[in-house]
Parts: structure tokens; C-alpha cells; sequence
């Protein structure tokens, strides 16, 4: 992990999750990248160009802060002030400046909601905080998964995570009545999606439930559980209707911090 962005509107989730970026960052050893971008609206405002002038003054300042904290902290860090749609334009920094992670307030609006953000950022992993002012210092990780090979890759950044903080990493399959599968074969499949990952401690579940979501919630809260991860594959707006994903489904209700890759 060498590149971390973190997505400002500058409400206390985002500052929060700015604030958790710096501290990863500090652990990892990367560098930050505070990302804004500034929305004309003139049927919000009565006055837009003066507003306009107000708002990327205060961004500016609020960034050049936020660059005086990571230091302090030892972090290099960077910012970066867009008038551009924002999706566009993080979608466009991210594959440009090979990130590697963003992390965002789960609050922030980047441009309807974060769970449009989630969407359209395909392939970096996305750290989704909570404005709980919790610290983030995870000392159970929970990866929910069925464990295809399409998510090994994604898989990586969990291990480097569990790395960091050392820490071992609970496998989680929910079997549900429609998607039952032995849990014999759920530990066989397990097994060979780890052999990857030699170095990797990991426990092992099989967790029955109605449906995936209240089981991932479930064992979570039974396992006090502080970061859950899972992986997700984009959808059409109308597949969205009919195929909602599961992933979405938990950060909905969960306060947890989450840790989500979507894959295109």
C-alpha cells in the first residue's frame, strides 16, 4: 500500500475518515491524497460566484490543514482542489496515480451517495468509515466471500491489512436454504483459496442463516468483530433492481468500518 485517497466534503464523518487514513498511512507508510471537488449549484445559492469563492477558500484551508496534520505525523501528503464532476474525476486520479486504497466518510456525498461511489469505483479497494469517532485499530478482521477465484486478487489488500496490524483473519461463508452448499466442501474451498496467501493466519466459519446479510451481521456482532471485508461485482442500474448487492446491503446497516472491492 503506497497510495491512499481520501474524498473530502468536510462534514465530521469525512474529517473522521481523514483522520483514519492518516494513521493507516502513518502504518503503512504511504502517502495521502485529500480530494475535493467544489459544486456550483445556483439553485441552491443566491449569490454562486461569491459562494463559490467562499467554498474553495475554505477547502483550501481546510486541505492545507489536514496536510499540516499528516506531517506532523510523519505522512507525506498531498491535495487536490477539482471544479469537474467528482466520480469523473477520482475514477480518472485513481487509475492515473496508481491508487491503491481510498477511504471514505460513509456520509460523504461525492455525488448522490457513497453507495453510487462504490459503484463506479471498480478494482481499488474502498475503505468506508463510519462517524462513530472510533479509532481504527482492527484486531479482528472478517472476510465474507464465496470464495471464487475471481477474488483472490481483491483478497490482497485483507492480507495486508492483516499484516499491519497483526492480526488473523476469520473466512466466513453464509450458507443459506437457497444457497446451501456442505460445509465440508465450503473448508475444501477455503483451503485452496488460501493457498495463495501461505503466510496468512486464518480461522475458518461456515455461519447459517436466512439470508446473507443478517448472517454477515450476525457474526459480526458475535464475534465483536471490528472491520468487515467483502467483495462485490458491478451491476447496471437496472440488474441493481433485481440483483442488489450484498455488500451494499450491510454498509447500509452496519457501523462497523467495512472494507469493499468492486469489481467491473
Amino acid at each position: 500500500m503506497k497510495h491512499i485517497l481520501v474524498p473530502l466534503d468536510f462534514s465530521p464523518g469525512a474529517l473522521h475518515a481523514a483522520d483514519v487514513a492518516i494513521a493507516l498511512a502513518q502504518k503503512a507508510g504511504a502517502t495521502v491524497c485529500f480530494f475535493h471537488a467544489v459544486v456550483n449549484d445556483p439553485h441552491v445559492h443566491s449569490q454562486p460566484e461569491r459562494d463559490d469563492e467562499s467554498s474553495v477558500g475554505h477547502a483550501r484551508i481546510a486541505m492545507t490543514q489536514l496536510i499540516d496534520k499528516a506531517e506532523q505525523e510523519g505522512v507525506l501528503a498531498t491535495s487536490l482542489l477539482t471544479f469537474d464532476d467528482a466520480q469523473t474525476s477520482i475514477e480518472q486520479y485513481v487509475k492515473t496515480y496508481e491508487i491503491d486504497l481510498v477511504v471514505l466518510g460513509s456520509q460523504v456525498k461525492v455525488s448522490s451517495t457513497g453507495l453510487e461511489f462504490l459503484r463506479l469505483i471498480s478494482g481499488v479497494p474502498v475503505l468506508a468509515i463510519k462517524n462513530n469517532g472510533a479509532e481504527f485499530n482492527p484486531r479482528k478482521i472478517l472476510f465474507a466471500s464465496d470464495f471464487k477465484t475471481e477474488w483472490i486478487k481483491p483478497f490482497g489488500m485483507i492480507t495486508e491489512l492483516a499484516a499491519l496490524y497483526e492480526t488473523t483473519v476469520d473466512l466466513v461463508y453464509v450458507s443459506t436454504p437457497y444457497h446451501f452448499v456442505a460445509t465440508r466442501e465450503v473448508y475444501s474451498k477455503m483451503k485452496g483459496f488460501m493457498q495463495s496467501f501461505g503466510r496468512v493466519n486464518y480461522k475458518p466459519h461456515v455461519y447459517n442463516a436466512l439470508i446473507e446479510e443478517v448472517g454477515i451481521e450476525e457474526f459480526a456482532e458475535d464475534n465483536k468483530v471490528d472491520l468487515i471485508c467483502m467483495t462485490t461485482r458491478g451491476h447496471s442500474a437496472l440488474q441493481k433492481l433485481f440483483m442488489p448487492s450484498v455488500a451494499e446491503g450491510v454498509l447500509k446497516n452496519q457501523e462497523k468500518p467495512m472494507l469493499i472491492v468492486n469489481i467491473k
